[in-house]
């Protein structure tokens, strides 16, 4: 008499262990919905990147075109510049995963570019970051030439953006 149990699993799908070695303890899962729905967020995601590889690059080249050509020098003209050209480096990325989402995840750039993509997006988080923490720093310790404590000042000044500018974001990199 034949298991009346495996008769009603489907044939096809992935085999889902119940607790033994035996075949008629597998379940399959049918994942013929899920395959469908994981291809429509990548090309949801396509689009996506799409649309900020082209709105990044005319917007940050825009911001980068005005503070060079036409605005004053100032420290926060230069500040926005600095995370324009960021932000564009990051942009200008963003075909290299696109061609990699449209080939069905397959990296066709070599082991040093994915490595350099992914470097390139890791610094693109923390730059900005960064840059603000950066820019409270200097706002609340201001140096002060004219004291007593002037050189102090600076040298803490110096320290505390080593180890904000430099070796947070390097440790948070690298682990």
């Amino acid at each position: 008499m034949e298991n009346s149990t495996t008769a009603a699993y489907p044939t096809s799908g992935i085999p889902l262990l119940m607790g033994t070695s035996n075949p008629t303890d597998y379940y399959y899962y049918d994942i013929s919905d899920e395959e469908h729905a994981i291809s429509s967020i990548n090309y949801l995601v396509l689009v996506m990147y799409s649309l900020t590889l082209l709105l990044g690059t005319l917007g940050n080249g825009l911001v980068i075109w005005i503070a060079i050509f036409r605005m004053k020098k100032t420290v926060n003209v230069i500040w926005f510049l600095n995370l324009s050209i960021v932000d564009l480096f990051f942009v200008l990325f963003l075909p290299l995963r696109i061609i990699y989402m449209a080939n069905g995840f397959n990296w066709l750039f070599g082991n040093f570019m994915c490595k350099f993509s992914s470097m390139v997006a890791f610094i693109n988080l923390y730059i900005p970051s960064s840059k603000m923490i950066i820019s409270f720093v200097i706002n609340n310790f201001e140096l002060d030439e004219s004291s007593e404590d002037g050189i102090y000042r600076q040298k803490m000044t110096v320290m505390i953006r080593l180890i904000v500018g430099f070796c947070i974001p390097f440790t948070i990199i690298v682990t």
